[in-house]
């Protein structure tokens, strides 16, 4: 708008140029000429220019005040000098340029001749030269450059009572049988209302000698000096003003689907936009020293979000993990702001919870009830090391869970962690979980992963993070991903163990013959029944399936089958009419049985 200003005043004066020399004359010749000196100390006029002369200084700048240093002080800059600058351009665009482009105006139109003064004759020089945009935009003008004075003011005033009372220290509230309002300071020293001003000042005092000695015993207690090298101080300096003016941006690594290689979704990494070099680890030990870890799980959260909603062709059909910090919980402000984003991304959003202490079990019931009714998903992350344990995965039940890079590293050559890595994935599938293998960098590490049935993929082998979401990984690795899936098919050899007559079996003995399928043939089915026989604690991954037009009764003694996601256990053929008895302690998880519509199935028996 200021610009503006002075493009419409250097409007007026191109117009009229051949008068600018004889009006910047006219202004010398009034200002130094006798009858000038003579008027100017008559008693109405002094006090007169004394009122108007304060109030155009006031609120044309602020440099003879002193209300801008307030502003300023709240500015991050590593060269003090810098803001005096900057606070000294606010002054000279103001009272040299304004105001010399606005007498300029005024002369070379010839409206200071006539009775109008202050903004109307401002008006009445725009309106001689742009008589249907110039009154209409000084109008706009002043409304703004009213609006911003009172925000101006508005902010000194909040910062002076911050700085003297603490925030959230004034309340202000309605006397019973009474229509007046009493505003009472409070702090820990004294609440009091204000009722007379000789009763401000010592509560002043004494609020502010309380605040710089508390100030004072925190910085003893926190001081860096006592721990912290030169280089930590720094840091925390680099993050500080990294927090204060949210310069974060965001990197997006690929998640691929383990079978596909196709691009699942996208992890919003978090990066530094500063010419100093601060890795993630480093703004959260920063921020956790500072208490403010707060600011980055809200940045974190909101510039995601905004992103996502400023560029929603790229995520079509992709989900993007965002890290959360649930010991960091947002007030009710921001969470409410935050479930509206949220439910505007529905589906969208995986919340990946990365926080490094236990929740207890209330937050986290109440984390988990608002994600889930925005379609939120969750993932646990680290998971095999520090706290992500069986007991969190079991309290959290995430949608993901990400399996620790420590346990990828090399994982071909090391066969504890191979087993390890299965186990997790095992449970994870048991219970409905998709695993994630994250800080895959090496093709042995992804073959091996894929070996072992990981659902997704992440790391630097697959896709780096990038400012920009890719589209797809690089094309040989999405073939090479394919290949292993297609060797891991081939390599599973099925062995079948063919029934033809009533028998019990042993599946303790199956697994050690290294049978994958138990094959019940028709015939099988006459007279007596068939026995399974397991054994406590032994779990099969067998297969069983029954020919075509079976009938007959097959007994379950304790056995416990589990086989892998989406396959089942037992399948029959067309026409089979099949009983299974249960004894003993039998357990039948996952995909669990296939049943065509034309076989009939029962269960009789103990469980």
């Amino acid at each position: 708008m200021t610009v503006a200003y002075i493009a419409i005043c250097l409007v007026i004066l191109v117009s009229s140029y051949n008068l600018i020399p004889q009006t910047f004359a006219l202004i010398f010749k009034g200002a130094f000429t006798g009858q000038a000196a003579a008027g100017g100390f008559l008693g109405a006029t002094v006090a007169m220019a004394i009122r108007n002369g304060i109030a155009r200084g006031v609120f044309s700048n602020e440099s003879g005040l002193g209300s801008a240093p307030i502003a300023a002080a709240a500015a991050k800059t590593q060269w003090p000098a810098e803001q005096g600058l900057i606070s000294m351009t606010g002054t000279f665009i103001d009272s040299i340029i304004i105001c010399t482009l606005t007498g300029v105006s005024l002369i070379i139109t010839g409206v200071w001749q006539g009775d109008l003064n202050g903004a109307v004759m401002t008006q009445a020089a725009f309106a001689s030269v742009l008589p249907n945009i110039g009154p209409l935009f000084l109008t706009v003008s002043l409304s703004l450059f009213a609006f911003t004075t009172i925000l101006g003011w508005s902010y000194y005033g909040e910062r002076c009572f911050e700085f003297l009372f603490g925030a959230n220290k004034i309340n202000i509230f309605n006397q019973q049988n009474s229509h007046s309002f009493q505003i009472h300071i409070c702090y820990n020293c004294k609440s009091e209302p204000i009722g007379q001003i000789h009763s401000l000042e010592p509560l002043i005092n004494d609020t502010i000698s309380e605040k710089n000695g508390k100030k004072l015993q925190e910085l003893r207690q926190r001081d860096p000096s006592t721990h912290l090298s030169e280089k930590d101080k720094e840091q925390d300096l680099a993050v500080m003003n990294l927090l204060d003016d949210n310069k974060f941006i965001y990197y997006f690594q690929p998640i691929v689907d383990a079978r596909t290689g196709k691009i699942f979704s996208y992890e919003a990494l978090m990066r530094a936009n500063t010419e100093q070099k601060i890795s993630p680890l480093d703004i959260l030990t920063s921020a956790k020293r500072l208490g403010r870890l707060y600011d980055v799980e809200k940045a974190t959260l909101f510039n995601v979000l905004h992103y996502m909603k400023e560029n929603p062709q790229k995520f079509i059909g992709k989900k993007t993990f965002i890290n959360s910090i649930p010991g960091a919980q947002l007030v009710d402000s921001d969470k409410d702001r935050l479930h509206e984003q949220l439910n505007q991304h529905r589906g969208q959003v995986v919340v990946e919870l990365t926080e490094q202490e236990e929740l207890d079990n209330k937050c986290l019931s109440d984390i988990k009830q608002s994600y889930a009714k925005l379609k939120v998903e969750t993932a646990i992350d680290d998971y095999g090391s520090g706290y992500s344990n069986v007991n969190n995965l079991l309290r959290y039940m995430p949608k993901y869970v990400k399996i620790d890079r420590m346990l990828m590293e090399e994982i071909q050559n090391n066969p504890q962690k191979q087993h390890f890595v299965k186990d997790i994935i095992d449970f994870a599938h048991d219970n409905n979980i998709l695993t994630l293998a994250e800080g895959i960098e090496t093709s042995e590490e992804l073959k091996e992963v894929i070996r072992l049935g990981v659902d997704l993929i992440q790391g630097y082998y697959t896709a780096r993070p990038n400012p920009e979401p890719l589209e797809q990984i690089d094309p040989h690795i999405q073939i090479e991903i394919l290949e292993y899936n297609k060797n891991r098919s081939s390599s599973m050899v099925r062995k079948d163990y063919i029934v033809d007559k009533p028998q019990s079996i042993s599946l303790v003995q199956m697994a050690l013959g290294k049978y994958t399928d138990i094959h019940i043939a028709q015939q099988a089915g006459k007279n007596l029944p068939i026995k399974l026989i397991g054994a406590t604690g032994f779990q099969s991954n067998l297969r069983i399936w029954f020919e075509d037009g079976f009938h007959g009764t097959l007994i379950l003694n304790t056995t416990h089958f589990s086989t892998e996601k989406c396959v089942p256990w037992l399948e029959l053929g067309e026409s089979v009419d099949l009983t299974i008895q249960l004894k003993g302690n039998t357990n039948l998880k996952m995909a669990g049985i296939r049943v065509p519509k034309s076989s009939t199935l029962q269960f009789v028996g103990e469980n």
